[in-house]
């Protein structure tokens, strides 16, 4: 199979030139490798009067880059490894970037192993460090998960175990960070750790569809314990705190369908307690497809559960999406 490559070279009015190009191999034995090169070189001087919003990039071309400059130069490689055979399906890719501002680096290794029919496990470990300006931030994520869910069955689990690890060093209070975009809280160093179990069940008393996608009645639980020790210059803490989430769902016809969500978060060390409770209503615009809306009278925060659980008081609003291997059969991809 010949390789795929694609080269843009360009040069605009501000007087910077960018390129990148990219190459895609088949090796066999379901193997790929694909490599990629970008680039950005300044040619000229910006005249930073003429422009009119600095938090914007220029209209006649470029970008913005972090802590609102309009450009910056650097040289981006990546090398990436795909592995798919039968059951198994893995992945990793390697990038480093080096600019005139900072340089940046991160690595990623995923992997999946389809075990009958519904029930699959796998697991991600990603990694990345971004010094820039001084300052250094550096995060990591290690997490295993199996699920056990046939078309056809009542019950459906859902396992994770995840180590999650943020570092910062040489930050300035209120400064802008290296990465994320947000405003660093710390003053110097600082260092974030926490080990993550969960189990989340569904029980559907009248059972699913062929495709698994739609039940007129469910009832799940979510179960968390999470370990959380971390370090603010010479200042360690640490604890251990436990979350339990319970939902309800009536099935009204084929497209709605009301419930109730309830969360509750405590750290028994502290005898700290968060709330979130509230109504649920659900639309099924398409199939494999479900738009939920609904309110918390309570709520708190909670940076680690935000994405399993709607927790923060106040409305809020989730989509979820089923994809398989015939999602996107329209496109033809895949095809010889």
């Amino acid at each position: 199979m010949p390789p795929n490559k694609t080269s843009i070279w360009s040069r605009d009015s501000n007087q910077t030139a960018s390129g990148k190009s990219g190459t895609l191999h088949t090796l066999g034995s379901g193997w790929t490798v694909d490599a990629t090169l970008d680039g950005n070189r300044t040619l000229g001087g910006f005249d930073p009067t003429r422009v009119i919003n600095r938090a914007e990039p220029v209209a006649s071309g470029g970008f913005l880059a972090s802590r609102s400059v309009l450009t910056e130069d650097f040289t981006a490689l990546t090398l990436g490894f795909g592995y798919r055979a039968g059951s198994w399906s893995a992945t990793t890719r390697g990038e480093y970037r080096f600019g005139s501002l900072g340089d940046r680096a991160a690595f990623s290794f995923g992997a999946i192993r389809q075990v009958g029919d519904g029930s699959v496990f796998g697991g991600l470990a990603t990694w990345a460090r971004v010094s820039e300006l001084g300052a250094t931030t550096q995060t990591a994520n290690v997490a295993v998960s199996g699920a056990f869910r046939p078309p056809s069955a009542r019950l459906a689990l859902f396992g994770k175990l995840e180590f999650r690890r943020d570092q910062v060093s040489g930050a300035t209070l209120g400064a802008e960070a290296p990465a994320g975009g947000g405003v660093l809280r710390v003053n110097g160093n600082a260092r974030s750790e926490r080990v993550i179990a969960s189990l989340s069940a569904a029980w559907a008393p009248d059972g699913r569809d062929e495709d698994g996608a739609y039940q007129r009645h469910e009832v799940s639980v979510f179960f968390a314990n999470r370990y959380v020790s971390e370090r603010v210059e010479s200042l360690d803490v640490e604890g251990v705190s436990t979350l339990v989430g319970v939902d309800f769902r009536l099935g009204v016809g084929e497209h709605i369908e009301l419930g109730a969500s309830g969360t509750a978060r405590g750290a028994l060390s502290r005898g700290a307690f968060g709330y979130a409770i509230g109504p649920v209503i659900g639309v099924r615009p398409a199939k494999n497809m479900l738009v939920t809306a609904g309110w918390n009278f309570s709520g708190f925060a909670d940076r680690d559960f935000s994405q399993a659980r709607a927790t923060r008081q106040g409305f809020f609003l989730a989509t979820r999406i089923k994809f398989d291997q015939t999602s996107f059969g329209f496109l033809g991809l895949g095809k010889r």
